[in-house]
């Protein structure tokens, strides 16, 4: 029974150093090459994208090698990823170009077919005009971008820090959760601090800020397929 999401310390190792080189080749390239890698049908966009529909179908293969309770939790990952995917792309609207209908249009911060723009989730910028901007709670943690950084901070970082308890360490257990861990969230963490810190390096310069917050966006995506490819390699061997 597949149980724990892992890799060998020296994969984390090399993976941890591709990330921050190529975060370190990224900080070279010129505006105008940020402008072409950044938009809504841009090489980051795109990379973001394909992660989610790959982790899709892998999630739904390791449910289908699995037995219950994991089955379950993965299938439940095989949705939030098909949901990701959907609002990453505003439905395809970013591909196809159909119009927005308009009662979600009147309500969407940025006029498209998604959630995460609506007034509701919309929140404010914590740095606006390369200024840190004093929020209240309300504000920031009502943000669909915060929603998510927090989900996934608390999924991938919080919870295996939890299960040091063993109590806590039984329920996760009953309830499908894999044991995750620090050399598989090791590169991830590293490459969203450094990856953090250059966005607000960078907070005066409009186009380098966005680059680094689509970037960073892009990291998310990279780690829920990551974590997909290993729950399936690992449902495998235990199907075997």
């Amino acid at each position: 029974m597949m149980t724990n999401i892992s890799i060998t310390k020296n994969s984390s190792v090399v993976l941890s150093a591709l990330s921050l080189i190529t975060l370190l080749v990224f900080t070279l390239l010129s505006t105008e090459v940020l402008k072409a890698l950044l938009g809504e049908t841009g090489p980051i966009e795109i990379v973001s994208a394909l992660s989610y529909i790959a982790a899709f179908v892998l999630f739904g293969l390791a449910a289908n090698r699995s037995t219950a309770p994991y089955r379950y939790h993965f299938l439940m990952w095989a949705v939030f990823s098909i949901v990701f995917f959907g609002e990453e792309t505003s439905w395809l609207q970013h591909y196809l170009g159909f119009e927005t209908p308009e009662a979600i249009k009147s309500a969407n911060a940025q006029n498209e077919f998604n959630l995460h723009n609506l007034e509701i989730f919309h929140g404010r910028k914590i740095i606006r005009d390369g200024e840190f901007v004093s929020l209240d709670w309300k504000h920031l943690l009502l943000s669909s971008q915060m929603l998510f950084q927090l989900g996934f901070g608390f999924y991938f970082f919080a919870i295996p820090l939890f299960r040091i308890i063993k109590p806590l360490d039984h329920l996760f257990s009953r309830l499908g959760f894999p044991t995750i861990r620090p050399s598989f969230t090791a590169p991830i963490l590293i490459a969203l601090i450094v990856c953090l810190a250059l966005t607000v390096l960078n907070r005066t310069d409009h186009t380098t800020k966005s680059f680094w917050a689509e970037t960073r966006e892009m990291i998310f995506a990279l780690g829920i397929f990551y974590f997909s490819l290993i729950a399936y390699f690992k449902s495998s061997k235990s199907h075997q």
